[in-house]
Parts: structure tokens; C-alpha cells; sequence
């Protein structure tokens, strides 16, 4: 009796204790936009938004384009899961993919880019408006 009396306290103890740090971190939710097409865009935005670190979860919206993104502001913010996005070929709100990464895109995930291809004026091959002036 007094052996499970000793796993159940023990046990109390360890789900308060995780109880307790997942109160402690502090998440955030945001959005952006992120350009895309179909499930393989998808699949591409998700995987670049989560291999930022502090990240917690990335969802991308395909019909209003929007990347539904919880994380951790310690650990990252959304400029730096924008800019990982745009590496992975895909325009954001804020960062224009590289041109030799767009056209390595399949096809079906070429999107309609706007305004001017992406410049050189930034150390990725991208743009950016805080860096480029525009």
C-alpha cells in the first residue's frame, strides 16, 4: 500500500511540474501571407515556417494564402519565419523568394509573383522591404 501511495504522489509531483513549464512558455500566435498554389506549397511553407526554431505549429491557408503560425517570441519572431519561407521559393508579406529558388519550384507550385522578381539587394538573393527600401 505504501508503494502506491509513494507512484501516485510521485506522479502528482511530475504532472504539476509540467503543468507548471507549460504555463511558463509563452506563445504567440500570428499570419502572414505566403504565396502558393497547391498541397505540395503546402506541404513546402509548413516545413520551412516549423524548421524555425520556436516554432510551435505552422497551418497555410492555400484559398486566402494566410500561414497561421504559433511560436515562441524567445526563440523566434515573423520576420525570421518569413525569411524562411521565402528561402523555400515562396513570397511573404515581407521577404521575396530568390529567383533561382522560384524557378526551382515544380510547376504546378509557380505562382503569379508580383510586382518586380526578386533582387539581389539583400545577402540571400531576396528582397526585403526593411533592407531594400521599398
Amino acid at each position: 500500500m505504501n508503494e502506491m501511495r509513494l507512484r501516485v504522489l510521485s506522479l502528482a509531483i511530475l504532472l504539476s511540474i509540467s503543468i507548471v513549464g507549460v504555463q511558463g512558455m509563452a506563445v504567440e500566435k500570428g499570419s502572414f501571407k505566403a504565396a502558393g498554389k497547391c498541397g505540395m506549397c503546402k506541404t513546402r511553407i509548413e516545413k520551412a515556417s516549423m524548421s524555425v526554431k520556436g516554432v510551435e505549429s505552422a497551418e497555410w491557408n492555400k484559398e486566402s494564402g494566410t500561414v497561421e503560425v504559433m511560436y515562441n517570441p524567445e526563440k523566434a519572431d515573423l520576420d525570421k519565419i518569413q525569411k524562411a519561407v521565402a528561402k523555400a521559393g515562396h513570397d511573404t508579406d515581407s521577404w521575396t523568394a530568390n529567383d533561382k529558388v522560384y524557378k526551382k519550384l515544380p510547376e504546378c507550385c509557380k505562382y503569379d509573383r508580383v510586382g518586380d522578381s526578386a533582387s539581389a539587394c539583400c545577402p540571400e538573393g531576396g528582397s526585403n522591404a526593411a533592407c531594400c527600401g521599398k
